[in-house]
């Protein structure tokens, strides 16, 4: 229990005595404090762990789309999954318009921006 909940009134006065008591008992700890570069890299890499999930659940759902009408498009790396969906769906024009996968092209052009971005000097 810390000096400052143990208080009977809440008031700067009586918090800056037990700030004072925890210092003079050894109640307290060091905090580092981050520097603002360090804050800019793990924004970076939360966002680019976001981009590379929203990848995987727009291929998953294209996935799931086509697989309904019996096409399998199979297990695809990196650039080869646009191509394996336009050549299931390049004769079915009905199809084209719900499963082309402009969106998961559009977030791999961000995930690539972002490779550029996470290697520029600081």
């Amino acid at each position: 229990m810390s000096s400052a909940s143990a208080s009977k009134a809440k008031s700067d006065r009586n918090y800056a005595i037990g700030i004072a008591r925890s210092m003079q008992t050894g109640w307290y700890r060091e905090v580092r404090v981050k520097r603002l570069d360090s804050h800019a890299i793990k924004a970076l890499l939360v966002g680019h762990a976001l981009l590379v999930k929203m990848r995987g659940e727009i291929e998953n759902q294209i996935r799931g789309l086509v697989k309904n009408l019996g096409l399998v498009i199979g297990r695809a790396k990196r650039n080869t999954f646009t191509t394996r969906v336009q050549e299931r769906i390049e004769d079915k024009p009905a199809l084209q318009a719900v499963a082309e996968p402009n969106s998961r092209d559009a977030v791999e052009q961000q995930i690539a921006e972002w490779h550029t971005i996470r290697t520029a000097p600081w």
